[in-house]
């Protein structure tokens, strides 16, 4: 057994692509080594700006021995009645290298047929390293690569390559370069090379020339120097975890220096401060105890602390100027007040086929009209001023700069304008939750807003066709849907989401393809696919969830509540049994066509009339629990026809010669399931 040690020294690896690519290139040689039958130990990772590297450790020096059985012609026709080889025989044993002799026989039900035994020895690893090396770094799939010295690619020109097997270094060629056991350090403060002989050595020899290799290390590196920088300081640093990753991507040797700027800088908002230093400089800002933001921040360096004043002079100066000219693009918006540039949004494109921003705001404004009476607590003249300017800081010349505050400027300048509170606040939060397990809306105002926002979006991509598949979802119609349920779901909000989308399509009149009910129902299921992940990620039973999805699930909260309850009545003894008992009634209908009214007078035997009488008596009271959503005293009410149907079944037969009368069991068993199903569809539940 020998260690492997492989590394690609390369130019400056984009930060957002460096882990994902040391992963997929370790991947790939396991992968290869498996398929080769060569035996690997753990596997360590090392990803730096300028190197991407692997050490396997205990791999095996050749692949395993094989044998396996060549079959060959039956017996009766490789040999003649005397029992000399024929033909078939002897090119059987030329074929596959052997002598005839060499060839056994072996028994199988269709007679005696000719087979040998063909042993394949295994090649040496460091025979076939070398290819599988090659290969995989240029497999390596980048979100885009440079093309440099004939046809090579890599997401940047690759300058050296390291390969040692034990202590043997391996010949591995990329475009023009050739492997060496020589690593290369840090390229300001250890740009010479130096030689490793033993590959377990690599992160101590990298440690000397001044570069952390291991990224874990490496971020831990990060937050210490982080936490260094502050000492002496009252507050805190603002340690976003995407920054954090980014920053130890862009280093080897990270060092932090401890920033100020003029205090006069925080008359401007706080987010716009906290853009600017974590997006265009990658600085960590520093917050006091109370969350308010402090003239400070945190500078992580390639390098060490050598001339840090003037390295910390020149980050100031850096972030002075984007101070000014984000001051200089909030003072020059403050000048035109959102009101008046409601009228620009005609000129935004929303979607081509969808039009403009203002006709979607439009849209949103007919839609909450329709839907008000599900939004209680709303106030129509806090909505449609809110609707109105949600959108018109798009039209700043602060967003063009800094698209990623869009509706926490609106926010800002409607509070300039002296807007309504409520107005200003929803400006910001119609756009949450951003992404999954960020913060929600905590006004009604933007909460309405947030909901029908998105649900005329997912409206008009379903009507023009603009269907997510697969992974692709440029509209981000999943993260839509997810923040509408997870709303509904956290503010316990009775709405109906059919209904929504109902209006929706309705605002979007003749631009509908395919007709509005069919768009309806694609939406409702596009729903209880994002409902179905939700249940599931909290542990309910996948077949109970799907009882439940089978079903109207237009109101969310609803149907929520009743996956939970039938989750637990699950657990309880019996549970199984009643739900055999109702699964029986609702297979027995047909799929298709509407159900007879039932018709006592055409009943033949006792059980009949027994069974609708009882079903009839609870109807009221079943349809009193559901509605104020007791649906486990619900279940118990229903589990009480248990007796009655077990009987029905035993003393009719459903299916009867006369179709009349048929047709009436079947509507007194459709009319029962129709109850049964306001909880679920039992037939989707597994008993066993």
């Amino acid at each position: 057994m020998k260690d492997l040690l492989v590394e690609i020294g390369v130019e400056e690896i984009p930060a957002g692509q460096l882990k994902g690519a040391s992963e997929q290139f370790a991947a790939g040689i396991k992968k290869s080594l498996d398929d080769a039958k060569i035996e690997t130990g753990a596997v360590e990772i090392f990803a730096t700006p300028r190197r991407i590297g692997v050490l396997f450790l205990s791999v095996s020096e050749g692949q395993k021995e094989s044998a396996s059985e060549v079959m060959g012609p039956p017996k009766r026709i490789a040999y003649d009645a005397e029992g000399k080889p024929t033909q078939a025989a002897l090119g059987f044993a030329k074929t596959n290298g052997v002598e005839v002799a060499d060839i056994k026989f072996k028994i199988l039900p269709k007679g005696e047929y000719l087979f040998i035994i063909k042993v394949e020895k295994g090649r040496k690893t460091e025979v076939i390293l070398p290819e599988i090396i090659s290969r995989q770094i240029a497999a390596i799939n980048w979100a885009k690569a440079m093309k440099w010295s004939g046809d090579s690619r890599f997401v940047r020109p690759v300058r050296s390559l390291l390969c040692l097997f034990g202590k043997e270094v391996l010949r591995v060629e990329y475009s023009d370069v050739v492997s060496s056991n020589k690593v290369f350090g840090h390229r300001i403060l250890s740009p010479k090379p130096e030689a490793i002989s033993d590959p377990a050595k690599y992160k101590d020899i990298l440690k000397k020339l001044s570069v952390t290799a291991s990224f874990e290390e490496r971020k831990e590196q990060v937050l210490e120097e982080v936490k260094n920088a502050l000492s002496g300081i009252p507050g805190r640093a603002l340690l976003d975890e995407d920054l954090v990753e980014e920053i130890t991507n862009l280093v080897e040797f990270p060092s932090g220096i401890l920033g100020t700027f003029d205090k006069k800088y925080l008359e401007l908002p706080g987010e716009l401060l906290i853009e600017v230093m974590k997006k265009n400089q990658k600085y960590f800002p520093v917050l006091d105890s109370s969350g308010r933001l402090l003239p400070y921040f945190i500078c992580i360096r390639n390098g060490s602390k050598l001339h840090n004043e003037i390295v910390k002079e020149g980050n100031e100066r850096v972030l002075r100027a984007r101070f000014e000219d984000a001051a200089f693009f909030f003072n020059e918006d403050k000048k035109t007040r959102l009101g008046d540039r409601i009228v620009k949004l005609k000129n935004v494109v929303f979607q081509v086929e969808l039009g403009s921003l203002y006709e979607k705001i439009e849209r949103i404004k007919a839609l909450y009209a329709k839907a008000s009476a599900s939004f209680p607590g709303s106030n129509v003249v806090k909505i449609n001023r809110a609707l109105e300017l949600c959108k018109t800081d798009l039209v700043t010349d602060m967003i063009r700069e800094f698209p990623e505050l869009q509706g926490i400027m609106g926010r800002e300048y409607a509070k300039v304008d002296g807007e309504d509170a409520e107005v200003a606040a929803a400006i910001a939060e119609h756009y949450l939750p951003k992404f999954s397990g960020d913060a929600l809306p905590q006004t009604v105002t933007g909460r309405v807003l947030s909901i029908l926002d998105r649900i005329d979006t997912i409206s008009g991509c379903f009507a023009i066709g603009l269907v997510p598949t697969g992974s692709q979802d440029p509209y981000g119609l999943r993260r839509s849907t997810l923040g509408v349920i997870n709303q509904i779901l956290k503010f316990n909000l009775d709405l109906s989401v059919k209904e929504l989308v109902h209006f929706s399509l309705e605002t979007y009149g003749g631009k509908v393809k395919g007709g509005e009910g069919k768009i309806q129902g694609d939406i409702l299921e596009f729903f209880k696919g994002r409902m179905d992940v939700i249940l599931r990620e909290k542990g309910l039973r996948y077949d109970l969830v799907n009882a439940v999805l089978a079903t109207d699930c237009s109101n969310i909260s609803e149907a929520f509540k009743r996956a939970e309850v039938l989750d637990g009545l699950a657990k309880a003894d019996g549970f199984s049994n009643t739900i055999v008992t109702f699964s029986r009634v609702i297979n027995i209908i047909p799929k298709e066509g509407k159900p007879s009214a039932v018709r006592p007078e055409l009943f033949k035997d006792a059980s009949e009339k027994a069974l609708f009488e009882s079903a009839k008596g609870i109807e009221k009271e079943f349809g009193a629990l559901l509605s104020v959503l007791k649906f486990s005293e619900a279940f118990t009410l229903l589990n009480g026809l248990t007796g009655k149907i077990d009987g029905f079944f035993t003393g009719v037969m459903v299916m009867d010669k006369d179709p009349v009368i048929k047709e009436n069991r079947l509507a007194l068993l459709a009319f029962i399931s129709a109850m049964f199903l306001k909880l679920g569809d039992f037939s989707k539940i597994n008993t066993k």
